[in-house]
């Protein structure tokens, strides 16, 4: 594709990167540390407001005077868990790709602008910096001036450790070049977009709303390999995609990614800039879809979230991803289906920390389960019939400050022996949890207020 040129720097590499959240091991056997990479730093390449990956290039590093950055924050904590019993467990990688280890899973944890506190400047007369905005305020003379933050990671033994990155800033009379900001546009299959005008430039220079423009020559592959012009040369379609250069309407038809390069003119002057319109489509939602390394099967929730409905290569032990690629398309999983895991043999299952619900049935007539602990993930809602059946779980642990809802029958069948731990704040948040699991079909059940 003869793609006009936008400057992107390690930002834009960085950004695309899959984020992994710390998955929450739930059999005993499992052994955990934590460490941290020892390599975090920060970078100031965005305007306030960007939220896109690009910068003007090589002079990412110097701002204006009076022009403020927001930081982008690097650096990792992993934390490995050792199954001394499983020796077929699976993790995700940092491409997404599924491998298979001895027994041990790596999960990543990538630093973000909300872990970091006590920012300084070490020269505030030149630059100043709040809650991760530098803004400058006298030139540099070419000199650098260092920002500096701290942020706080728990290791393996509950121990919190501070730790001190550093990035650095130039600050000149004039700022960088101006450009405009890159769109990302996330469709489903089936829906469409119109293309417009953005209102002004990344400096706030206003765009002529009738102009927009688009070269033949920048539609390519992406669309499908059986993309061609109709006649007139105004709509170019192949399976994937179609777009409409009268209408400036882009039609999604099926997952994957597209690139649209669009040229806008200013208002000002009549320069002329070009601009990228990143379309991801996903999988229309509730579509179940199995993912692409052939492992599991996912609903899709939207277009970055999908839920885990179920394995496709079976195993006693299976280890849901935080993040998996279907069709090409990054997700976060952040579900388990109703009815995900129902009837199977498993005997114990790990979830990432980021699961919101489990679905009805999920667990239903999992008779060889024989502990879980969700106390440490985000599930606020428990379908119905969740765990119905689970008659070998002889410990189930919840938060009870988190978990909001238990559908109907969520432990039916739940005997004395099959014990319910709710971790609480207080004496109130756990008589209203316990109250709420009786209701749920745990009436049977030992229920223990946990600290």
């Amino acid at each position: 594709m003869n793609k006009k040129i936008i400057a992107l720097g390690m930002a834009g590499a960085m950004a695309i990167a899959a984020v992994f959240t710390t998955a929450v091991p739930v059999s005993a056997q499992v052994i955990t540390t934590v460490s941290y990479d020892g390599l975090g730093y920060l970078d100031f390449e965005h305007l306030v407001g960007e939220s896109d990956p690009y910068h003007a290039g090589d002079t990412s590093e110097t701002i204006g005077i009076g022009e403020s950055r927001t930081a982008i924050v690097y650096g990792t904590v992993e934390t490995t868990t050792r199954d001394t019993i499983n020796t077929d467990t699976k993790y995700i990688n940092s491409d997404l790709d599924v491998m298979s280890t001895n027994g041990i899973t790596t999960t990543v944890k990538h630093l973000s602008l909300a872990d970091c506190k006590d920012w300084t400047s070490s020269n505030p007369a030149v630059a100043t910096v709040a809650n991760g905005v530098v803004t400058g305020v006298s030139s540099s003379n070419d000199n650098y001036v260092t920002i500096s933050a701290k942020f706080d990671w728990t290791d393996q033994n509950g121990t919190v450790n501070t730790e001190t990155i550093r990035g650095y800033v130039k600050v000149a009379k004039t700022p960088v070049n101006d450009y405009l900001i890159p769109e990302d546009i996330d469709l489903a299959v089936g829906e469409t977009y119109t293309i417009a005008p953005p209102p002004a430039t990344r400096k706030g220079t206003p765009l002529d709303q009738t102009y927009v423009q688009f070269d033949n020559a920048n539609f390519d592959v992406d669309f499908g390999t059986d993309a061609k012009w109709d006649d007139a040369g105004n709509v170019y379609s192949g399976s994937r995609a179609s777009f409409d250069k009268t209408s400036k309407t882009f039609t999604a038809k099926a997952p994957g990614q597209v690139d649209v390069w669009a040229r806008f003119k200013t208002a000002t002057d009549g320069t002329m800039m070009w601009n990228v319109y990143h379309f991801c489509i996903s999988d229309a939602i509730g579509t179940v879809v199995t993912d692409d390394y052939g492992e599991a099967q996912y609903k899709i929730l939207n277009a970055h979230e999908v839920a885990y409905a179920g394995m496709v290569k079976a195993t006693n032990k299976p280890v849901i991803p935080s993040a998996v690629k279907i069709n090409n398309v990054e997700y976060d999983v952040v579900e388990i289906a109703d009815g995900a895991f129902k009837g199977t043999s498993i005997v114990s299952v790990t979830m990432p920390k980021q699961t919101k619900k489990i679905g009805a049935s999920a667990f239903e007539n999992c008779k060889k389960l024989t502990s879980l602990d969700i106390s440490e993930t985000d599930v606020e809602q428990i379908g119905a019939a969740a765990f119905a059946g689970c008659v070998k779980c002889k410990e189930l642990t919840v938060n009870g400050d988190k978990v909001k809802t238990y559908g109907a029958g969520a432990f039916k069948k739940f005997k004395k022996k099959n014990v319910i731990n709710v971790e609480a704040s207080s004496s109130k948040v756990f008589k209203s949890a316990s109250k709420k699991i009786k209701k749920a079909g745990g009436k049977k059940a030992k229920i223990v207020e946990q600290d």
